[in-house]
C-alpha cells in the first residue's frame, strides 16, 4: 500500500514524501524508531470504514478527554488504566473504538505519544507535539491540562461568533425560506387568477409574474448552474494557489477582513504562546504551527519566519516585513516579549486581546445587520404585498365603473 507523509525530524526539518509498506502500522513504526515526529499520515487508497468516515468526533469530545486524562494523571493513575476508564465514559463510538486500540497499544509498552501517533486524522499535529514534550520532560499531566484550556478557549472563542451570528443567520434563513414557499405555492395560483381577469395588471404585478415565469421555466438550469459552480468552487479550492487566492480575498474585505485577521492572529499567538510556554524549541514551535494555520496566507508567513529564525533573526524582525497581515501592534508586543524573555505571555496577552476585539467587532456587525435585514425583508414583503392587492383593487374598480 501507497501512504503519503509529513513528518519533522528533531532538528525541525519538515519531510514530506510517500512510502509503500504492506501496512499503515509499519510505517508509523518505521518513523517512531528514527524519532519522526508525525504531522500527517494518508493512504492512497483506503478502504471505507462507515465509523471512521460518518461519525465525527467534536470538540467537546476531545476536552473533556484531555480534562480527566490531566485529572486522572495527578491521581497517578497507570496511563492504560485511564484510558481504559474514558473509553468507558465518551460517548462517541468512533473515538471509543479509538481509545480501545489505543490502550491495547500503551498495556503492550507504547508510549501514548506513539499510540495516538496511529490517528493522525483526530489528534492534530499540535496535540502530538504537546503530548510527545510531555513524555520526554516527564510533564505529561501538564502538557494534557494545557491541551485541555487550548480546545476549550478555542470552543468558547468559536461559540461566542456563531451566537453572536445567529440572529442574521436566522433572519436570512427565514427570509428565503418565505419567499420560496411564496414561488412555489401562492404565485402559480395568483398568476392563473391576474391572467383571468378582464384588466391588465400593473407593472409591478407584471415584474413579480415575470419572474415567477422566468424561475419557472429555468429551475433546472439555475439549479444545475448553482450546483456545478459550488462543485468548480470546491474543487478549485483544494488547490494551494487558488485556495490562497480566495483566503486572500476574504482578507482584503472591508470588515469581514478585519475580523478575519484578528481570527488568524489570535489562533497564531495562542498555538505558539502555548507551544513555547511548555518548553518546546522555537523552530518545532513554528513547525507545528505552520502545519495547523488553515489560512495559506499566514501559513506562508509562519514559513519565513521559521527560516528566519533558522538565520538567526528575531521573530519580531520577519513579522515587522508583512505590516497588512500582522498589525504593528502586535509585531511590537511580540519584539517586547523577546527582549524581556517572557514571549509566550505577551502572546498569551495577544490572543486574549485578539479574542475580545473580535468577539466585540462580531457584536458590532451583528447590531448594524439588524436594521438592515429587517428593512429588506419589509420592503420585499411590501413589494410582494402591492403587486397582489394592486391587480385585485384594479379590477374591483373597474367592475364599479361598469355598474
Amino acid at each position: 500500500m501507497l501512504f503519503k507523509y509529513t513528518v519533522s525530524t528533531k532538528e525541525g526539518e519538515l519531510k514530506k514524501g510517500e512510502v509503500d509498506a504492506p501496512n499503515r502500522e509499519e510505517v508509523i513504526n518505521k518513523f517512531l524508531v528514527e524519532d519522526y515526529l508525525i504531522i500527517s499520515l494518508k493512504e492512497a487508497k483506503k478502504k471505507i470504514d462507515l465509523i471512521i468516515y460518518l461519525e465525527k468526533i467534536g470538540d467537546l469530545d476531545k476536552i473533556y478527554f484531555f480534562k480527566n486524562l490531566s485529572l486522572m494523571l495527578k491521581a497517578g493513575l497507570p496511563v492504560p488504566e485511564i484510558i481504559d476508564t474514558l473509553s468507558e465514559m465518551v460517548k462517541s463510538a468512533r473515538f471509543k473504538k479509538v481509545l480501545i486500540d489505543i490502550k491495547k497499544r500503551t498495556e503492550s509498552g507504547s508510549s501514548l505519544y506513539n499510540a495516538f501517533s496511529f490517528y493522525p486524522e483526530i489528534f492534530s499535529p499540535l496535540i502530538l507535539g504537546l503530548i510527545k514534550l510531555g513524555e520526554e520532560t516527564g510533564q505529561l499531566e501538564e502538557s494534557s491540562e494545557h491541551l485541555h484550556s487550548l480546545l476549550l478557549s478555542r470552543y468558547e472563542f468559536k461559540k461566542e461568533v456563531r451566537s453572536a451570528l445567529l440572529y442574521p443567520s436566522t433572519v436570512i434563513i427565514l427570509a428565503i425560506g418565505v419567499f420560496i414557499s411564496i414561488f412555489l405555492f401562492l404565485l402559480p395560483r395568483l398568476t392563473k387568477l391576474f391572467t383571468s381577469l378582464s384588466v391588465k395588471p400593473p407593472l409591478i404585478t407584471r415584474i413579480m409574474i415575470g419572474s415567477f415565469d422566468f424561475f419557472q421555466k429555468n429551475l433546472f438550469y439555475i439549479f444545475a448552474i448553482l450546483g456545478i459552480s459550488i462543485l468548480v468552487y470546491v474543487l478549485l479550492y483544494r488547490n494551494k494557489k487558488i485556495k490562497r487566492f480566495f483566503q486572500g480575498l476574504d482578507l482584503s474585505l472591508p470588515v469581514i477582513g478585519r475580523i478575519l485577521k484578528k481570527i488568524n492572529l489570535s489562533y497564531f499567538s495562542k498555538n505558539l504562546g502555548l507551544l513555547l510556554k511548555s518548553g518546546m524549541p522555537a523552530e518545532r514551535a513554528f513547525l507545528l504551527n505552520m502545519e495547523i494555520t488553515e489560512n495559506e496566507a499566514y501559513k506562508e508567513i509562519v514559513g519565513f519566519v521559521l527560516e528566519g529564525i533558522r538565520k538567526g533573526n528575531t521573530i519580531a524582525s520577519t513579522l515587522s516585513k508583512f505590516p497588512r497581515m500582522f498589525t504593528k501592534e502586535f509585531t511590537k508586543t511580540v519584539e517586547s516579549g523577546e527582549r524581556s524573555g517572557n514571549l509566550s505571555e505577551s502572546l498569551s496577552y495577544l490572543s486574549s486581546f485578539y479574542e475580545k476585539e473580535v468577539e466585540r467587532e462580531t457584536k458590532d456587525l451583528t447590531i448594524s445587520l439588524e436594521p438592515m435585514l429587517l428593512i429588506f425583508v419589509g420592503l420585499v414583503v411590501a413589494f410582494i404585498a402591492i403587486a397582489i392587492i394592486s391587480p385585485i383593487y384594479q379590477y374591483v374598480t373597474a367592475l364599479d365603473n361598469v355598474g
